[in-house]
């Protein structure tokens, strides 16, 4: 028992080190708005471009008061509420399922690439939002548990702060709403436990919703017109795709064979994870919406199930054998595919029709709305995870248990390949571009040299870490950010690359251009700015992944 719980607390903490290696990641795309914004010494900004109401913000101004402009104190507030949230999922699991179950809820959370993730991206979904709902949850379990009304207070005050966080974090009140209805068999009871809780919650945001729609009409309009205009009146399957590819076979897999023997504990996990799918089911934008980090809320009972599946087989000292060989079967598959894969130019509609044909064997950006931050030969994801999935379709019709154990443990080893795969390339890039490294490197570049300015770049997050980061920058002339939306899938219009070609080649200036995943954009740049000097190139695989390029001011050609 004891090496078991040895085991337990090492696996745990190698999910801790793999979330502290990835702080010092450059913020990209979403996370580069909220860096913008907590760097703010108002409210005004946020006002314009945090369409949410406002505890998010203010949990990451915050770190800016302490070391301002630190990437690093930016991830700290995901970081420690992720962490917390392992620690929620475990009291919670703990009162479902037992003490067993909650370590493999722990380990299997502390693993998930999806999880480390969530514990280091700047945004609310992935920790802020999932750590306020799992609180809520565990104060109702403890309401339920001791009748204490504290805990049923606490959990109205916490299903507020979802709201807080963000509007669909109204999906808390929802779940536990549905859940007091399905397990209280008195309307009387009904009545007054969810009475309570909706008093709560209206007390806390009915004032702030007055309050911004008198003294800020505009904030008002950003923030509930935002969130409405994501209903397009049809149903999208895509969020149940992304769960398969996200949750792998850890935590989507397990935790649908914990779905073939369902007890009356299951019912609030199973809750949570529904009327979170269900509702992005329709509220999400094909194309545009970032599932992946919207539905992060649901990885606490997605590990607490996974948890309870593993702990009722009980695998034996034996199998440990067939996990680490299936560990690196599945590294070893994963490891090929990096180095055999190609680097295609980022389109969603190409990804689709390679993924159906099936040609597998390219890149796909895989770090979601806090990158991309790396490239995955994603035909080694698929294998696996179709390994791993066999393997638990084939322990579906064993009727020996140990050989059944024998199976799942098989799939657990592929599944962990993934994620410690996916995670270990997040925290060390090692098979994939070090897009952070290219960034530093290229303002240090700048700086060393003492290159022209103004600075232009394709990213929000390199413009928010040069700018605000370092005075050079902000004596020698604005920071320039061209349009960049290649999470859309779109490029950047040949008006406005002509338009940054015209002003650098008339006035000078520096251009950094991190093409990371690859665009059309970076070609037309390339040739507009063909007279210009080269004076750094970034290359993976024969590929141009970004560049620094300087033009001289005409007065001094």
């Amino acid at each position: 028992m004891k090496r078991q719980a040895y085991l337990a607390i090492s696996l745990i903490l190698l999910g801790i080190l793999l979330r502290v290696s990835s702080l010092d990641n450059v913020p990209y795309l979403d996370e580069a708005a909220w860096a913008y914004t907590a760097t703010d010494t108002s409210m005004q900004t946020y006002a314009s471009t945090i369409p949410h109401p406002p505890l998010a913000i203010l949990l990451f101004k915050a770190p800016m008061l302490i070391a301002p402009y630190s990437e690093v104190m930016l991830r700290m507030v995901p970081l420690f509420l992720g962490l917390a949230t392992l620690a929620v999922v475990f009291l919670i699991a703990n009162i479902l399922y037992g003490k067993s179950a909650a370590y493999w809820s722990l380990v299997i959370m502390s693993l998930s690439f999806w999880h480390v993730l969530a514990s280091v991206q700047v945004d609310v979904d992935g920790a802020i939002l999932a750590f306020l709902f799992s609180c809520a949850v565990y104060c109702y379990l403890l309401f339920e548990k001791t009748t204490k009304k504290q805990f049923l207070y606490a959990t109205g005050v916490f299903l507020g702060l979802c709201i807080f966080a963000k509007l669909p974090g109204i999906l808390g009140s929802v779940t536990i709403g549905l859940y007091v209805i399905a397990k209280k068999r008195k309307l009387r009871s009904i009545i007054i436990e969810g009475g309570v809780l909706l008093s709560i919650v209206a007390a806390m945001f009915a004032p702030y919703v007055l309050y911004l729609k008198a003294t800020n009409p505009e904030a008002f309009q950003f923030v509930f017109a935002h969130n409405a205009g994501y209903y397009t009146g049809g149903v999208s399957l895509l969020p149940l795709a992304y769960l398969l590819l996200w949750g792998t076979p850890l935590l989507a897999g397990l935790s649908m064979l914990a779905t073939l023997r369902l007890a009356k504990n299951d019912m609030l996990p199973l809750l949570w994870i529904f009327v979170c799918v269900a509702f992005y089911l329709v509220m999400g934008v094909p194309g545009l919406s970032p599932f992946d980090r919207y539905l992060m809320v649901i990885i606490p009972p997605l590990a607490m199930l996974s948890g309870k599946f593993l702990s009722s087989l009980q695998p034996a000292k034996r199998h440990l054998p067939h996990i680490i060989t299936s560990f690196l079967i599945g590294l070893a598959i994963l490891t090929a595919f990096q180095f055999q894969s190609t680097i295609v130019r980022h389109s969603l509609e190409d990804y689709a029709k390679r993924l159906l044909s099936p040609d597998w064997m390219f890149y796909l950006p895989i770090t979601g709305s806090s990158g991309p931050t790396m490239l995955i030969g994603i035909g080694g994801i698929i294998v696996v995870s179709a390994l791993a999935y066999l393997f638990m379709l084939f322990s579906l019709f064993s009727k020996k248990k140990g050989l059944k154990t024998g199976l799942i443990a098989v799939s657990l080893g592929m599944a962990l390949a993934i994620n410690l795969f996916l995670a270990g390339e997040l925290a060390f890039p090692l098979l994939s571009p070090d897009i952070s490294a290219m960034t530093n490197d290229a303002i240090s570049t700048v700086k060393s040299s003492s290159l022209s300015l103004p600075l232009y770049t394709n990213a929000l997050g390199i413009s928010w870490h040069a700018r605000l980061n370092d005075p050079y920058f902000a004596r020698g002339g604005i920071i320039t950010v061209l349009p960049d939306a290649r999470r859309y899938e779109t490029e950047s219009s040949d008006e406005s690359i002509r338009s940054i070609a015209e002003g650098m080649l008339a006035e000078g200036g520096t251009l950094i251009h991190i093409d990371s995943p690859p665009s059309h954009t970076a070609i037309a740049l390339w040739d507009a700015l063909a007279d210009c000097n080269v004076m750094k190139e970034y290359t993976y695989k024969e590929r141009r992944m970004g560049y620094v390029i300087t033009c001289p001011e005409q007065d001094n050609i």
